[in-house]
């Protein structure tokens, strides 16, 4: 049995979404994603998540701001990454 799990997203293109997906899906988790592509989005969403996935080449909001942001307020852990 998958084990539910609450990700934000942080990128500029759905497709960021749909590979975090993927990728926890393949690890034995049930994602639900929600994409956040600007700072209202992920202050209104990141605190009923678990995680937040921020991509390195993220323009809407930059992965160092959303470290920052998650420092200032009630954040769930950060992970920054790339496509490989």
């Amino acid at each position: 049995m998958s084990k539910p799990l609450r990700v934000v997203v942080v990128g500029d293109a759905h497709i960021a979404a749909l590979n975090v997906a993927s990728d926890l899906e393949q690890g034995g988790f049930e994602p639900s994603v929600f994409p956040a592509p600007g700072e209202a989005d992920l202050e209104r969403i990141a605190p009923g998540c678990e995680l937040i996935v921020a991509w390195a080449d993220a323009t809407g909001v930059a992965p160092l701001r959303v470290i920052e942001m998650a420092a200032e307020g009630s954040f769930p852990p950060v992970i920054v990454c790339s496509e490989a």
